[in-house]
């Protein structure tokens, strides 16, 4: 009995471990998709451009999901 126990703790540990993984990846996808927004803007319209300015909003948003990423997969392999 105490074995099917820790059996379902184990299986609830894995899917928690699971699910965080999967928020994790899409924080990284959601990342390169904003990095591919980048490439495409300054290949564009930013060579040689005073414009380039206006890609610093991007760029704060690409490094703040960047150490989103970074944070929890920090968390997540000392937890696990």
């Amino acid at each position: 009995m105490l074995d099917l126990s820790m059996e379902k703790e184990m299986d609830i540990e894995k899917t928690n471990f699971m699910m965080k993984f999967f928020v994790l990846q899409n924080l990284y996808f959601e990342e390169q998709n904003y990095l591919e927004i980048l490439k495409g803007y300054c290949e564009n319209s930013l060579e040689n451009s005073d414009e380039l300015n206006k890609i610093y909003p991007i760029l704060n948003i690409i490094y703040e999901l960047h150490l989103k990423v970074v944070k929890e997969a920090e968390k997540l392999i000392s937890d696990f």
